[in-house]
């Protein structure tokens, strides 16, 4: 019987498909993979996922909508947490898509739209190359320079900030992941980036289990 839990906090937003996919695909045999809102459920898993898709508001409202606040940002402190595009914006304090919707605040900060230039188009959608910084998260160790991952976002979240692990460019250079212990986020879809992703997720995976 399984004795490890990895939960996928269901916030009601989007296609997780992919994800739920890709968290079976690498669990161990001693690990299920469970789609929950119920706080109880997430207080008591191993490592938490945070997905998230569309506006800030809209998840917050959602997370808010179903108790999931208190017990997200407790996990997120406590234990191996793993959010993913808007899952990672609505860590931090605030976005300017939605300045009326408090976030986690989780990590300090605000979201902001990227600025318009020329012959660039917003939202940031499809496969963008990263960039790495010095001494990153271990999590990030088999990212190299140059690296696609696919994105989907017209928000983001500034390259300064200092939990930053990778970083990308758009119209405006942005922390394309972030990480804190052992709290990671990447505003890619890691589960929708074929290889590199996967084997992200699996780092990930085998640091919880070490927890």
């Amino acid at each position: 019987m399984p004795d490890r839990k990895l939960v996928v906090a269901d916030c009601g937003l989007g296609n997780i498909h992919s994800l739920l996919a890709a968290l079976r695909r690498l669990a161990a045999p001693d690990e299920r993979v469970e789609l929950t809102a119920n706080p109880r459920h997430i207080e008591r898993a191993d490592a938490v996922f945070l997905p998230g898709d569309g506006s800030f508001g809209a998840c917050v409202a959602e997370i808010d909508g179903r108790d999931l606040r208190s017990v997200l940002v407790d996990s997120a402190a406590s234990k191996p947490f793993f959010a993913i595009c808007v899952g990672m914006q609505v860590l931090f304090e605030a976005s300017q898509e939605a300045p009326q919707a408090r976030g986690l605040g989780v990590l300090d900060g605000q979201a902001s739209r990227f600025p318009a230039a020329a012959g660039i188009k917003v939202p940031l959608m499809g496969w963008l190359d990263v960039q790495t910084v010095a001494d990153r998260h271990p999590v990030f160790a088999s990212v190299s320079d140059g690296d696609r991952f696919y994105f989907l976002h017209s928000y983001f979240l500034p390259a300064t900030s200092r939990q930053v692990a990778l970083t990308g460019q758009h119209s405006s250079p942005f922390a394309a992941a972030v990480a804190a212990g052992r709290l990671v986020a990447t505003q890619f879809h890691p589960e929708k980036s074929h290889a590199a992703g996967l084997a992200l997720i699996e780092k990930f995976l085998e640091l919880a289990r070490t927890d």
